[in-house]
């Protein structure tokens, strides 16, 4: 009896490293895809679209769990390029560089186009381009505080996102209209595939898990699945919410209305737009924490950049292209995730399976997957590739 209380104590409390850990990769995972989701799966149908998010969610628990079991294979911590460098030799780490930066720098970039416009419409004042502004010297300034602290803002972020879905579900009730649940085109499956991916894409924050994680690394694999599987419940049930609200409506909206909590403004009283809008800020905030803090750590870990320096290049290249006055976020977030996540998930397959072949130690947990499973997933990710060019 004592054990068995003892063990739902456990349950239930769990370690201070595991909840961090948790929030860490959740952080990661949860941003500006989001709000792209809605107005993509209003196209193909609210049925049609849970089940490509339900497929995605799929693809990228098992790439989460890949890099966990690399980088626990691996003595010395790195980001994805130093694993790349290792695993897939000169050439493999190059390719990763650019794809990681390419995903990275746009993600960012989309991050704080995206918190302008929603800060604009929460407070209607200034411009979106000073908030924009505003916004990015804030979460700039946490990012190069490091790791610890960013673990605990986004531990805190997340909690209350959890608190805004939840009350955003309750106070929909009543408002969903049936005839957008019912509606679905299955032969445009693929269509929300690209945001999906790089909706629910959080391989950038596994290596911070690990870190986090590094005084209890038996529970890592518990933390990885957990940080993917709340991600994928809250898209499920936000997506849910906008589309039944919205609907085919999204389809007459102008670019800039289809941030999914900017539309959502539009059809709900003021305090549920409020609501919603906040989910929009404390989503993207907590990937741009995550995000900041691996690009940096990938110049300083893996390319031996003094710290200052490697935060200062991975700032940089957002802020220039704000000043350069790109402020179209549908098209930089549809930019970023149709090809770099598509790429990074095939060399994250290539390199799960060559770590295996030349493990440097035993790792603490392994994924026991067949050679023909991950030919399936580069072949899904190759497909998505395509897909989304053509």
């Amino acid at each position: 009896m004592q054990n068995i209380n003892k063990g739902s104590f456990q349950l239930i409390f769990m370690r201070k490293e595991v909840v961090l850990g948790i929030a860490t990769l959740m952080g990661t995972i949860i941003g500006a895809g989001i709000l792209s989701l809605p107005y993509l799966v209003a196209k193909v149908g609210l049925i049609v679209g849970l089940t490509n998010i339900l497929f995605v969610g799929l693809l990228t628990l098992m790439l989460h769990l890949f890099v966990g079991e690399i980088a626990l294979r691996t003595k010395e911590k790195h980001q994805l390029t130093g694993y790349a460098g290792i695993y897939l030799g000169k050439i493999g780490k190059e390719i990763m560089t650019i794809t990681m930066m390419f995903s990275l720098y746009g993600a960012l970039t989309a991050y704080v186009i995206g918190e302008g416009d929603i800060l604009h419409a929460i407070f209607k004042t200034l411009t979106p381009f000073h908030w924009s502004l505003i916004y990015f010297a804030i979460v700039s300034i946490i990012v190069y505080r490091g790791i610890k602290s960013t673990s605990k803002v986004e531990l805190s972020i997340i909690l209350l996102m959890i608190v805004a879905i939840i009350t955003i579900a309750f106070l929909s009730h009543g408002k969903i209209d049936d005839r957008f649940v019912s509606y679905y085109d299955w032969s445009s499956f693929y269509i929300p595939y690209g945001a999906a991916l790089f909706a629910m894409m959080g391989v950038f924050g596994v290596p911070e898990l690990v870190e986090v994680m590094k005084n209890d690394k038996e529970k890592i694999k518990k933390a990885i699945f957990i940080g993917t599987i709340i991600p994928v419940i809250i898209y499920l049930v936000f997506v849910t919410v906008v589309v039944g609200i919205i609907g085919t409506n999204f389809l007459d909206f102008k670019p800039h209305q289809r941030i999914a909590t900017v539309a959502l403004g539009m059809f709900v009283q003021p305090e549920f737009a409020l609501l919603a809008n906040l989910f929009g800020v404390l989503a993207m905030t907590t990937s741009f924490l995550a995000l900041g803090i691996a690009l940096t750590e990938m110049y300083n870990y893996d390319y031996k950049i003094k710290r200052t320096t490697s935060w200062i290049a991975a700032m940089a290249i957002p802020l220039i292209v704000l000043l350069l006055g790109v402020r179209e976020f549908i098209k930089v977030v549809s930019l970023t995730g149709a090809i770099a996540d598509g790429i990074l998930g095939t060399l994250i397959v290539i390199m799960f399976y060559r770590a295996k072949r030349r493990s440097q130690r035993t790792p603490e947990f392994k994924v026991n997957v067949p050679l023909f499973f991950g030919i399936l997933m580069g072949i899904a990710f190759i497909a998505g590739i395509i897909l989304s060019i053509f």
